[in-house]
Parts: structure tokens; sequence; C-alpha cells
């Protein structure tokens, strides 16, 4: 909950603050969109099979995402 702030100027300004959509976030959070972990390996191995080859990765310490670069 948000104290002594303005909501619709929060809404408007939450892109800059997070990077996202205030109500595409929203939707996320309450779980309209099905989401499927994938280990990194699986990933990795599933380009790999598709000739992409890892160039880089960043693997997430404990929740977060891992990042990846892969080249074609």
């Amino acid at each position: 909950m948000i104290h002594g702030k303005n909501p619709i100027s929060y809404i408007r300004k939450y892109n800059t603050l997070r990077g996202m959509n205030f109500f595409t976030d929203i939707e996320d959070w309450l779980g309209w969109y099905p989401y499927e972990y994938t280990s990194f390996d699986t990933l990795k191995k599933h380009y790999e099979h598709k000739w992409f080859h890892l160039i880089n990765d960043i693997k997430a310490r404990s929740i977060g995402c891992n990042e990846f670069l892969f080249k074609n």
C-alpha cells in the first residue's frame, strides 16, 4: 500500500520505477498468464539443439532471471 502518495502519479511513473507497465505487472501478479520454470541446462540444451552456441551466461543466485547470450 502506498501511504501519502498520489496513486495516479505512482501508476504513471511506474514504468520508470520498475521498467514494466503497471497493468501488465498486476496481471502477472494475479496469475493471468501461466508460468513454467525450466532449468538453466534444459534451456541451454534446447537452443544448442537449434544450432545456437552459448557465448556468455549469468546464472541467478536464488530468485531472479538467468541471462543468456547465444549466437547462431
